[in-house]
């Protein structure tokens, strides 16, 4: 009988450090996943100081910014107070009334993503993101 009782006690502390290592596996899986997501939502999310400071990173950023931002109906100064001046060095997809913005490399291949602003009458009438 005694046997019986030292080894029920043995199982049972076998049973609850399987536990503790289970419970403590448990929570360094969820703060990785914690770190992960914070630093995730960091990257993507639009601040005007990241757009105008890394250029490159925006393509990450936009989606945040249509969700924030509606860019159709606002002004042309309205725009140039969030986004900054139109930033179309290399003249690619010029046209009157339009503003370009360079949005880093395309996320699924290596060329390069731009949002453009169509403005009619100094208000955004439409506007997309085409890859060069």
């Amino acid at each position: 009988m005694e046997q019986d009782t030292e080894r029920k006690r043995k199982e049972k502390g076998k049973t609850s450090l399987g536990l503790i290592i289970g419970a403590a596996l448990a929570v360094v899986i969820l703060v990785f996943c914690c770190v992960g997501a914070v630093g995730y939502a960091n990257r993507h999310t639009f601040t005007q100081e990241r757009w105008l400071e890394q250029p490159g990173s925006r393509a990450k950023m936009t989606d945040d910014l249509f969700a924030d931002y509606e860019l159709v109906g606002m002004t042309e100064q309205q725009i140039l107070e969030l986004l900054g001046p139109n930033d179309n060095l290399s003249g690619y997809f010029q046209k009157e009334n339009r503003y370009v913005y360079y949005l880093g490399e395309e996320r699924t291949i290596m060329d390069s993503e731009w949002l453009l602003l169509d403005f009619v009458d100094g208000v955004v009438a439409e506007y997309s993101i085409v890859q060069d």
